[in-house]
């Protein structure tokens, strides 16, 4: 699975860039109201998002669903502030690379290809949770 995800960070760094993107744009439609060219650039983000998804194979999808997957829950211990600070408190892993995909991966082995593209498209914050587990797995 390591070797896959080492085949995908081109892939990886493609939706990392599309994330931070609709991100940024989600934040201002927050802060300012909606436009009509606003909301043709989120058309157009979720359209590179569904390109990109649907060049990736089955195993390549699992792959980075697993490393979103590490990058939420292998970080270590999240602290959340009412002045909306964040702390994380690093944990060391005892499982190598390989170890922590299989884990993360194996809850998703019945999922196909649209279910997992599907979960992609319906989440907006992955940003953090990709660029995490790309770190965590010396991805990047």
């Amino acid at each position: 699975m390591y070797m896959i995800a080492q085949k995908n960070i081109k892939v990886l760094k493609q939706l990392k860039e599309i994330f931070t993107q609709l991100e940024d744009l989600y934040e201002s439609e927050q802060n300012l109201s909606v436009t009509t060219q606003h909301t043709i650039k989120i058309t157009e983000f979720c359209s590179k998002l569904t390109a990109v998804l649907h060049s990736c194979r089955l195993e390549d999808l699992r792959v980075i669903y697993a490393i979103c997957s590490i990058g939420y829950h292998e970080r270590g211990e999240r602290h959340y502030y009412e002045n909306n600070t964040r702390e994380i408190i690093e944990l060391e892993l005892s499982e190598s690379e390989e170890e922590l995909l299989k884990k993360h991966s194996k809850y998703i082995e019945f999922l196909n290809e649209e279910e997992l593209s599907d979960y992609f498209l319906s989440r907006v914050r992955l940003t953090q949770d990709l660029n995490e587990g790309m770190k965590i797995l010396k991805l990047i």
